[in-house]
């Protein structure tokens, strides 16, 4: 009996610490921004400028982001514009699951998708700046000749 104790025991520990080690290659301190309120609204987006292939950064008025996306996503840097997508009615996005950037400009082949997935960019995580991250990660990326800035549209 106490054998059989021992081995549920073992069982039942391994069966909560399995899904912690295996690892999913996310970030499990992180939740998408709430409340919704205080997640990017697209229409309110003035400007973006792309840090590198995977971060963006987004003036949307008194409320700066950082967009970071879930592979790297260098074609965004030849559209004129970009365009949001969320699955919440809202259309905010907060960093949710199926949240997508995509060139809002002129059609471009890069940015269309493999058969059976969706077009743009995956979103992995969106982060509310203050004024002051968001002035400090625009003068580092001023610095990088791979900076480029572009406008957002309205409209999905």
């Amino acid at each position: 009996m106490k054998q059989g104790s021992m081995m549920l025991g073992a069982l039942l520990a391994g069966g909560l610490t399995a899904p912690a080690l295996a690892g999913d290659g996310s970030d499990s301190g992180y939740a998408p921004i709430r409340p919704i309120a205080q997640c990017l609204d697209p229409s309110r987006a003035r400007s973006w400028a792309m840090l590198d292939s995977s971060r963006l950064l987004v003036d949307a008025g008194r409320s700066k982001y950082l967009i970071e996306l879930s592979w790297s996503c260098p074609e965004l840097a030849t559209q004129p514009a970009l365009k949001f997508s969320s699955r919440t009615p809202s259309g905010r996005i907060c960093g949710d699951v199926g949240e997508r950037v995509r060139g809002g400009g002129l059609p471009a082949r890069a940015l269309l998708p493999p058969p059976g997935q969706e077009e743009g960019c995956l979103i992995s995580r969106a982060s509310r700046l203050t004024a002051e991250e968001y002035e400090a990660e625009l003068r580092a990326a001023d610095s990088s000749p791979s900076t480029v800035r572009g406008s957002v549209s309205s409209g999905g």
